[in-house]
């Protein structure tokens, strides 16, 4: 089941400035946390856009705790992780694991 934050913020990257909440619910393979960036809806009954996934799905996320996932922080994601940051809406727990040639970061939501 999706859970929609009630946290209205400002998302400010290198190609997103807007309005946005996070969305979490769990990838359907093992259930563990998904997290997206959506843009406010103007009507509870209206569907939520997507401005980003922010969590990527790897074999090691089955191990991690309810409030904890994997980020990718590369391509159109660049910048998004810092500014989710200093909201204090996650915070970095560790440098994570090796995603192909680049590195998933371990987050959790704050």
């Amino acid at each position: 089941m999706a859970r929609l934050i009630p946290t209205v913020f400002r998302l400010k990257s290198k190609y997103i400035d807007r309005d946005a909440q996070l969305l979490c619910s769990n990838y359907m393979d093992n259930n563990s946390l998904a997290v997206q960036i959506v843009a406010p809806r103007a009507h509870e009954t209206d569907r939520s856009e997507i401005i980003a996934t922010i969590s990527v799905n790897v074999n090691e996320s089955n191990t991690l705790s309810h409030n904890s996932f994997f980020a990718k922080n590369y391509s159109e994601n660049e910048g998004i992780l810092e500014c989710l940051e200093q909201l204090n809406l996650i915070r970095c727990i560790n440098d994570g694991v090796k995603v192909g040639f680049t590195r998933a970061p371990l987050f959790e939501l704050v």
